[in-house]
């Protein structure tokens, strides 16, 4: 009698399923990896109590910021030595600044622009 399903079939199923798991719990881990650092504080502030508590408790000072099509002001603030950084968005709100912490991490580094007349090493 012929198997309708080869026999090695559950067996690369079974580890297919493990290797989802093991992918969804590694991104869960790092998902509350990165919030650890923004439980400490309320997620949203008025945008100088939020820069206060940020230099006082972890030392990041702002080193990048950008404006979204939509008004909001993107922050990066960041240790001098990179050991942290946060991401906050800042808003106004009835005549209030107020700032929402929405990423924080460590290892930041700068990456240097490029200008349109430096061309890539590599072309």
């Amino acid at each position: 009698m012929l198997d309708p399903v080869p026999r090695g079939w559950f067996a690369a199923r079974a580890c297919l399923s493990r290797g989802v798991l093991g992918v969804a719990f590694l991104t869960s881990l790092v998902l509350c990896i990165g919030r650890a650092h923004a439980q400490q504080i309320s997620r949203c502030a008025a945008r100088a109590d939020m820069v206060e508590y940020l230099a006082k408790t972890y030392g990041e000072q702002p080193v990048a910021i950008g404006l979204t099509r939509n008004g909001v002001l993107m922050e990066i603030l960041a240790h001098p030595d990179g050991r942290s950084w946060s991401l906050i968005s800042t808003a106004l709100q009835g005549g209030v600044r107020v700032s929402c912490l929405q990423l924080a991490g460590e290892a930041f580094r700068t990456i240097p622009m490029r200008s349109e007349t430096t061309r890539d090493p590599e072309s």
